[in-house]
């Protein structure tokens, strides 16, 4: 249950998303929002905005337009979900708590109250930016904002009641059903992920453990260190007996069978504990995940494209420059180490990629297409199967 300041917190969070920036919309913006909720602390929200090129490629199978619409987009959502929300609950001390959706509506564009801002008298015109957001508790958020209204607060709608309808922020049929769809998604966050009515992880609808699982831990009896660490069931007598996953040894006892709750990574990576002896963590999948892209405009040296993904408990940092000349560019991806050096562990032929790409840019999109070839050089090199590529429009 989320209590009224919870949800106000939350509604600030999204109101200050959704007027950060007015730059144009080229497919819907989708975040997770996560509640951080250590022992000791206090907690906080995070705002997980979940990249086009991830979201692109949850269906391998599914050819997606250049131009994704919003109807298409949670139909996507909502058919995936089962493989991608899963993912996003890795980690015991964050609990998912709702999402966002944030679009363009190009059927309702907003008259520019000042006609002669144009160049040629003309009136302008821009897209109606709308954002809907649900919580696990049932609240409903919404904003519509355009230029004759630049900023706002969003509105929050109770459990059960009608959203309201009004002159200043009139929410479009696409919008309502982006709201149904969010509505629908977190119903599917409680099955997937094993929650009851009020959003929380089922403890007691659990199946007995046998020696060897891995498991993770949470309550009270545990740091946060220890919840994000990977365990591994000792023994079965008398509740349950654990140790760390590659640790010293040391057993926990009568540990109740609600306390844990079992997994099956993919990756794990192993890390050195305070105590100077080492344990193990759930590290990422196969599948690489954005975590930070920057364009650079060197001017007449080229520019620059560099894309840093998670994957597989790494982070690999693809770097793209386009200079006057072949020679003069370079496209490489490299691994990063918690030192801070690299290693390159792919390149690409210059020749090619740099005649179809333009001398001049202002942003990073002639790019993407080179990037993403190397990234998926380095993943096939990193991981023992390859991945689905994420399909070009």
């Amino acid at each position: 249950m989320l209590t009224p300041d919870t949800v106000a917190n939350l509604s600030a969070g999204i109101t200050q998303y959704a007027t950060s920036s007015r730059k144009p919309l080229s497919a819907p913006e989708f975040q997770i929002i996560s509640e951080y909720r250590p022992a000791n602390g206090p907690r906080a929200f995070e705002f997980d905005l979940i990249h086009e090129s991830v979201w692109r490629h949850w269906d391998g199978a599914r050819q997606l337009p250049g131009l994704v619409g919003m109807a298409e987009f949670s139909d996507l959502l909502l058919a995936t979900a089962a493989q991608w929300l899963p993912e996003h609950q890795r980690n015991p001390l964050f609990t998912i708590v709702g999402f966002t959706l944030m679009y363009d509506d190009p059927a309702e564009p907003a008259t520019d109250p000042d006609p002669g801002s144009r160049p040629d008298g003309g009136v302008a015109s821009a897209p109606t930016r709308v954002l809907v957001a649900a919580d696990v508790d049932g609240h409903r958020y919404h904003m519509v904002t355009d230029a004759s209204r630049p900023s706002g607060t969003v509105r929050v709608t109770e459990p059960g009641m009608p959203v309201p309808v009004t002159a200043d922020d009139p929410l479009s049929g696409i919008g309502h059903a982006a709201l149904r769809a969010l509505n629908h998604l977190v119903d599917l966050t409680n099955t997937v992920l094993g929650r009851d009515a009020a959003g929380q992880p089922d403890r007691d609808d659990t199946s007995p453990l046998s020696a060897g699982e891995i498991v993770t831990v949470h309550g009270d009896r545990w740091d946060d260190e220890q919840r994000a660490q990977l365990w591994v069931v000792v023994d079965v007598f008398d509740d349950y007996t654990i140790a760390v996953l590659g640790g010293d040894g040391y057993q926990w006892p009568r540990v109740p069978r609600r306390a844990l709750t079992k997994v099956t990574p993919a990756w794990i990576r192993r890390v050195l504990r305070p105590d100077a002896t080492h344990a193990y963590v759930d590290a990422d999948t196969k599948t690489p995940t954005l975590v930070d892209e920057t364009f650079t405009d060197h001017g007449t040296s080229g520019y620059e494209l560099v894309r840093t993904y998670r994957l597989a408990g790494s982070l690999l940092r693809v770097r793209v420059w386009r200079g006057p000349q072949p020679e003069h560019s370079s496209a490489v991806v490299q691994l990063l180490d918690p030192a801070g050096d690299h290693s390159v562990t792919a390149i690409t032929g210059l020749t090619s990629w740099h005649a179809a790409t333009p001398s001049e840019a202002a942003d990073g999109v002639p790019l993407y297409a080179v990037a993403e070839e190397l990234l998926y050089s380095a993943v096939r090199i990193l991981t023992p199967a390859d991945p689905a590529r994420p399909r070009q429009p």
